[in-house]
């Protein structure tokens, strides 16, 4: 829902961004495996990126509001 994209959205608006397992605690699921497929349309749409596009899956990977996304909360 648009509450909720918007929620994620600002809760990715964060200078280092945030890891699947923060994400997996921030939207009450126990598994990254499922955060991360929320957050995967919004990569898709621009509106999130991950910091490392090479290694997708890096224990290091993290994720972050675009600009495109924060015009979006704007």
């Amino acid at each position: 829902s648009k509450g909720t994209v918007d929620s994620l959205l600002r809760f990715l608006d964060h200078s280092e961004g945030r890891s699947s397992r923060e994400i997996a605690e921030f939207l009450g699921y126990a598994s990254t495996n499922v955060a991360t497929r929320k957050v995967r349309p919004l990569i898709e749409r621009g509106l999130v990126e991950r910091t490392i596009p090479d290694a997708v899956s890096s224990k290091n990977q993290r994720y972050r509001i675009t600009e495109a996304g924060r015009r979006i909360l704007e």
